[in-house]
């Protein structure tokens, strides 16, 4: 017989129960819904990324497509790409967005990522060349940034790497070399990435009063534009001038020993020199450029502000034209590896970017761009041997151009014999950012992706 006690107890634990299931049934509930929420957001989310993925491609595929506008359906949901053009520094960009749509029994779900992408200039590595000309990377080089050569990379000795090195054809090794090199941020092969056919600044993006242009079209002819940066205390101008040199002929009329009268013809050279200038740079190069056209251009000092030296070769000889000669140190007003500075200056030539320079050691900030030539230095095989060509910036050259000469002694070490040894640092302004109207590869380069949080609105 069941007593009132017990009858207590039991009606007790049948309310205990009853609240205890009425929690549970909300807590199962809220599970469903939350793993429903979360199953949606995770969904919106891949949704946006996949439709933010594919604007890249189609970008990176046509370039030309800045007005792009795709729209396609993936995963149950739906994605919406829109691309909306701007300038970014001293190059065009864009900016892509892909909103992200899905939808269940319980909520509406969006999502979306926004992208930045600029046009991916030559200044994106330290060391970029398309044919590395047989040319060793050997013991006391140093190169700190990205390193990419579509050609095979050699090595002798012990050449210091302190940035990703990308060769599309593998790593020779000097076979009578004690060859141990450090590959500090990898080491990748894969290849080929032939992108030197870029255009470069023409005389339009310097304009008529920053272009210099060579009278004589004779292939023998000579032009050259000296500047010296940092000509006062400011270190804001430049003090420039021309000199030219060509050949001209003339008919003589002469009397023979016998008097018999005759003409021929007499070719003398001639030289003509321009006064030397000192202008303010915005005065010297108002959009940021200065070119020479059937000429040379020669660079040196200390450079306040932003400047792209350009160097076309037009229709003289190859070897008297398209080329740009540094013939002493040129640096920066405000030193960016101590400082935070807006300095920066491009070298670019159809040609060769030369130093023709012989002191101990030698400083180069700046990019330089040799469209179908090398960067070198002059008396690399004569003079020397010297210490360091201390280059804080990028060089993207085509064919890789020597610095100096070395030799290999009996413990297989290699030795610079003349010349220079290579320390090379990456300016890492440039991997955002260029000189005025500096040389582009062609290709789009992703500067930031942003991903939103998805929102959620529930039926």
């Amino acid at each position: 017989m069941v007593g009132n006690g017990t009858l207590v107890v039991i009606l007790g634990f049948a309310m205990a129960f009853a609240f205890a299931g009425r929690y549970w049934n909300k807590e199962a509930t809220q599970g469903v819904e939350t793993a429903s929420a979360y199953y949606g957001q995770a969904n919106v989310y891949n949704v946006a990324c996949a439709g933010a993925n594919i604007g890249c491609d189609s970008l990176f595929v046509n370039t030309a497509t800045t007005n792009l506008d795709l729209k396609g359906k993936l995963a149950s949901g739906s994605y919406e790409v829109k691309v909306t053009p701007m300038v970014v520094g001293s190059g065009s960009g864009c900016v892509l967005r892909s909103i992200g749509t899905y939808s269940d029994a319980a909520a509406d779900y969006t999502d979306e990522v926004d992208v930045v992408l600029t046009m991916r200039q030559y200044s994106q590595w330290q060391f970029y060349s398309n044919d590395e000309n047989g040319i060793w990377w050997t013991t006391g080089d140093v190169v700190t940034g990205p390193l990419y050569t579509n050609d095979v990379l050699n090595i002798s000795g012990k050449p210091v790497f302190n940035g990703q090195v990308r060769t599309g054809g593998g790593v020779v090794y000097d076979p009578n070399g004690n060859n141990k090199p450090k590959f500090l941020g990898g080491l990748v092969t894969g290849g080929p990435n032939n992108m030197m056919a870029s255009v470069l600044p023409t005389a339009n993006a310097a304009g008529p009063n920053a272009t210099f242009t060579n009278p004589n079209t004779d292939p023998s002819s000579t032009y050259d534009l000296y500047m010296t940066f940092g000509s006062d205390a400011s270190g804001g101008n430049v003090t420039y001038y021309t000199t030219g040199k060509h050949d001209s002929s003339y008919t003589e009329t002469y009397q023979t020993f016998w008097g018999t009268i005759r003409t021929r013809t007499v070719t003398v050279t001639v030289t003509s020199t321009t006064p030397s200038q000192t202008v303010p740079l915005s005065t010297f190069a108002p959009n940021g450029v200065v070119a020479v056209v059937n000429g040379d251009a020669h660079v040196q000092g200390t450079l306040q502000g932003k400047l792209t030296v350009v160097s076309q070769q037009g229709n003289c000889g190859s070897s008297n034209s398209g080329n740009v000669l540094i013939d002493a140190d040129v640096k920066y007003y405000t030193d960016p590896t101590k400082n935070a500075s807006t300095d920066m200056l491009g070298l670019v030539a159809d040609n060769n970017v030369r130093l023709t320079g012989t002191q101990q050691d030698a400083t180069i900030q700046g990019a330089i761009y040799a469209k179908n030539g090398s960067f070198t230095y002059q008396g690399y095989d004569k003079n020397g041997p010297y210490d360091k060509i201390n280059l804080y910036g990028s060089v993207a050259n085509n064919i890789r151009g020597p610095v100096g000469t070395f030799t290999t002694d009996a413990n297989g070490n290699a030795v610079i014999k003349t010349g220079y040894h290579k320390n090379y640092v990456y300016d890492p302004r440039l991997a955002t950012s260029a000189p005025p109207s500096f040389p582009y590869t062609g290709n789009f380069g992703i500067v930031t992706w942003h991903e939103e949080t998805p929102k959620i609105v529930y039926h």
